[in-house]
């Protein structure tokens, strides 16, 4: 029984133990499963958090106003933005899981993502362009890899418009470098902060020396302190200031510039730079300030021709009754002396009507060819005695030296005056140089010079070291009666003559002088082929008379009166007419008797060339010989009268009248 109970307990004791073991065990299958429960549930709160993340990173570049895609090694997108997904116009739904190249991107940008995935790197970054609704775009485009390397993001930022104001900007900066315009851009207190190579170019001044300092370094002192103020107070209320300038350049050379100055604001209307425009007009003022003088003394030479012309008629009839006078009276007689004294100061006064017409280039030249360089040496002896001892002459002769076809006379005129030009202004002795070479006028020279024409020119040039003239002065030099020496000392005719003498010769002339550094005479007379032709001795014989007819036509009354006495005294019949149209009529009625017409050039209803025309169609081998202060074909022309055209100039000796009658009268048709 003992051993039944015993086995009875151990049964009972055995049960219990496997109770426990099945609840052990059952207890450690709910401990799993608990822990299995607990581990899915820290799962799912670390999903929920990761989808939160994804969420709020997805919110974040949503936001971002830039194109951010993700993309796997496949090439094929895995989502886009709402920044890219607008630009492309479709939703990220569309555009996962496609190739790059799905939504019409640049090829670059294709290759650039399939070469980044094969790179080690894992950043890098291309501009590159893409076709966006039908416009291109440019991306600037920065790629970062993920750890694993087999996905990336790329954001893209569109720079287009950046790119178009790069390059507004940097076209802008061209034009401003290469603009002809001088351009300076201050600050609002006056400083220099840029200047164009232009600005360089035209002042001299490098930007290195300007940057930082005030405009005024280009002063030119040329205007007063009221008118920078009015400046400054235009553009500091904000006007735009337009004027002219007087500036300097950094050698001490002054410019004139038309200048715009104008203020620069920001975005907020605040003035933050004043930015300067000027326009070189140097050259446009000296051109313009030539052409002016060119006109006024073309206005003073018509006024000295007139004056010059109708003088010449009055002293003609002086001259000639005074030595009609003389020939009638006893050289002892005292009215002979007076009568003399008259014919000297006739004379004199006929001397300045010839400077006032060689002025007004109205006095008829007698033309050959010349060497300017013979022309110079055979004077060089008289010239000597002209400038005195104390005034080294120097002559510089090209050779060989092209001809000119010239009045000699005239010419050494022109020499002559322009020494005693010189010497006068070398009073305590010098140096005179006189230089003659061929010189061929382009068309550069011209540009700066509006006086100048091309073409061959011999250069004769008279330059002394003396006092120099200022801007002013050399305004004037040629003007008639003007002059610098004291009263007595000189007519003021001298440059005038000069002046005339080579514009009739169809020359030019310029000066160059600065005070205390001399002065040059540069005379530019055409060029011609051939040698120099002989100079015509004059004849002394007494004068002789004729027994011919002569049609006289001439307007001033006793002129006319004068030349029919003294002609009807040396044997001519004389047909006297007061104008064109009498003298014409006459000739109508006498035509067969008529051996010659002595015809005023300009006249009254029908002048001298037109009246010789008449004539010439009626009785073509009829001789003329005209007369007058001047020739109007001169003024036309520029040039001298034509060989064919006989001419005696007024106020002539009556002598003289009767040699060239003669001389008309006698040559061949």
């Amino acid at each position: 029984m003992h051993d039944a109970q015993a086995e009875k307990d151990q049964g009972v004791v055995d049960d219990s133990i496997k109770g426990k073991e099945e609840l052990i065990a059952e207890l450690q299958e709910l401990r799993s499963q608990v822990e299995k429960y607990k581990h899915l549930e820290e799962r799912l709160g670390v999903d929920e958090q990761l989808q939160d993340t994804r969420g709020r990173l997805q919110a974040v570049m949503d936001a971002i106003p830039v194109c951010v895609s993700w993309i796997a090694s496949d090439l094929k997108y895995r989502g886009i933005n709402k920044y890219l997904s607008d630009v492309l116009g479709m939703p990220s739904e569309q555009v996962s899981g496609k190739a790059v190249g799905f939504v019409g991107s640049d090829p670059q940008f294709c290759q650039f993502v399939e070469d980044f995935f094969a790179m080690s790197s894992y950043k890098a970054s291309t501009v590159t362009t893409a076709s966006i609704k039908g416009k291109e775009h440019n991306f600037l485009i920065v790629g970062q890899k993920f750890r694993k390397g087999d996905e990336a993001v790329l954001v893209g930022l569109d720079v287009t418009e950046l790119n178009r104001s790069e390059k507004a900007r940097a076209r802008l900066a061209t034009a401003l470098e290469q603009a002809t315009e001088s351009i300076i851009v201050t600050d609002t207190n006056g400083k220099i902060e840029f200047v164009n190579p232009a600005f360089e170019r035209i002042t001299g001044y490098s930007r290195e020396e300007v940057i930082g300092k005030n405009p005024r370094i280009i002063k030119s002192g040329k205007h007063d302190t009221a008118f920078y103020r009015e400046m400054w107070e235009t553009i500091s209320g904000g006007g735009v200031w337009n004027g002219h300038l007087i500036n300097k350049c950094k050698d001490g050379a002054l410019i004139e510039e038309d200048v715009t100055i104008s203020p620069v604001r920001d975005s907020s209307g605040q003035i933050i730079n004043f930015v300067a425009v000027k326009h070189d007009v140097t050259q446009k003022v000296a051109l313009e300030a030539q052409l002016r003088q060119a006109q006024k003394m073309e206005a003073v030479g018509q006024l000295a021709g007139g004056v010059a012309h109708d003088f010449n008629n009055l002293l003609q009839a002086i001259l000639g009754y005074t030595q009609m006078s003389l020939a009638g009276l006893d050289k002892k007689d005292r009215r002979a002396r007076h009568m003399e004294q008259v014919l000297k100061t006739a004379e004199r006064a006929a001397d300045l009507t010839q400077q006032l017409l060689a002025f007004s280039r109205r006095q008829v030249l007698q033309l050959t060819d010349l060497n300017l360089n013979q022309v110079v040496e055979e004077m060089i002896r008289m010239l000597e005695r002209v400038i005195g001892e104390d005034i080294e002459l120097q002559l510089i002769a090209a050779s060989p030296i092209l001809n000119v076809n010239a009045d000699r006379g005239m010419i050494e005129q022109v020499i002559m005056n322009l020494a005693v030009n010189a010497r006068d202004a070398m009073p305590s002795g010098g140096q005179l140089i006189i230089e003659t070479r061929n010189v061929e006028i382009d068309e550069n020279f011209c540009k700066i010079r509006s006086w100048a024409r091309e073409g061959k020119f011999v250069l004769l040039s008279v330059s002394d070291n003396g006092l120099g003239m200022s801007p002013d002065v050399i305004e004037r030099i040629y003007e008639p009666f003007f002059t610098t020496k004291d009263v007595g000392d000189g007519t003021g005719l001298g440059l005038s003559l000069v002046y005339g003498i080579v514009k009739q010769h169809d020359g030019m002339i310029d000066v160059y002088s600065h005070q205390g550094k001399g002065t040059t005479f540069n005379i530019y007379l055409p060029a011609v082929e051939g040698s120099s032709s002989p100079a015509v001795e004059e004849d002394n014989e007494p004068a002789p008379g004729g027994t011919e007819t002569i049609l006289l036509a001439e307007d001033e009354e006793v002129v006319r009166d004068l030349t029919t006495e003294f002609l009807t005294e040396n044997g001519y019949t004389v047909l006297a007419a007061k104008d064109g149209e009498e003298a014409l009529h006459l000739f109508n009625e006498n035509h067969e008797r008529i051996d010659l017409a002595l015809l005023d050039v300009v006249m009254p209803k029908l002048g001298g060339r037109a009246l010789s025309h008449r004539i010439k169609a009626k009785q073509p081998e009829l001789p003329v010989l005209f007369c007058s202060g001047y020739s109007p074909n001169v003024v036309r022309s520029g040039s001298t009268v034509k060989e064919e055209f006989k001419l005696i100039q007024k106020p002539y000796e009556l002598d003289a009248l009767l040699w060239k009658i003669r001389e008309v009268l006698d040559t061949p048709a």
